[in-house]
């Protein structure tokens, strides 16, 4: 968990804050002063409710908490004014597309405000994300899928990521990669989703080999998200 991995998560704030990733950097520094008493922690601003995917959980439970957390702040209810519904946002398209299912979602959106079968649609899309970003031979190849992509992809859509490798080389480096993401939003967006996936992590007592790849200056590996699929979990109200 973060707690024991709080070296590893200083070492990423540090390289964060010497590559300009400020927003990232400002991030850890407030995760590490929660760990270490300097800060009173915020439970309420990370909640863990009972989260029950249809079928069960095929990624990592932290990241589904993470994403969700920031997509929707749990609330199924949910509708972007893009028309994304439900916990992980899902837009009825995108749902007809990665269940096979097309037209019914977008016939009947209010399917996907049931919190099971968002969760899973929502998975089934971060799965295909991940595999698209492990399928492309003129980037930097990470086996299994890469996470960084995959959570740029999530918010941005993996046509826009797409071009932002075709248009930059930033080699084996995946925070100048992070840094380089044209969108102020997509940057935001990929520095939170890692942070509330360590935080998620700590609260849920996963571990966090995202965290232990980028302090390694490593592309974080989708395989180890969803290795950890099965891994038992404890929530803390």
């Amino acid at each position: 968990d973060v707690q024991g991995d709080a070296a590893l998560c200083r070492s990423i704030q540090l390289v964060a804050d010497e590559a300009g990733l400020k927003d990232l950097s400002a991030q850890l520094a407030g995760l590490l002063a929660t760990r270490d008493g300097t800060r009173p922690a915020q439970p309420s601003r990370f909640p863990t409710p009972t989260l029950s995917p249809r079928h069960g959980f095929k990624v990592d439970p932290a990241l589904v908490y993470a994403l969700t957390r920031l997509e929707s702040n749990f609330d199924a209810g949910a509708i972007s004014g893009a028309g994304a519904h439900g916990l992980m946002q899902i837009m009825p398209v995108t749902a007809g597309f990665v269940t096979g299912s097309a037209g019914r979602y977008a016939a009947f959106p209010a399917l996907l405000h049931n919190a099971a079968v968002n969760l899973e649609i929502g998975q089934l899309y971060v799965l295909y994300l991940a595999h698209l970003t492990e399928q492309r031979g003129d980037v930097h190849h990470v086996p299994g899928g890469d996470l960084v992509r995959m959570l740029a992809s999530y918010n941005a859509g993996p046509t826009a990521i797409a071009r932002q490798d075709a248009a930059n080389d930033c080699g084996d480096d995946p925070l100048l990669f992070i840094e380089s993401l044209p969108s102020t939003e997509t940057r935001d967006y990929v520095h939170r989703a890692l942070t509330y996936l360590w935080i998620y992590a700590d609260r849920l007592g996963m571990p966090t080999p995202s965290l232990e790849a980028l302090a390694r200056d490593e592309w974080p590996s989708f395989a180890a998200e969803r290795d950890l699929a099965g891994h038992r979990f404890h929530t803390v109200h």
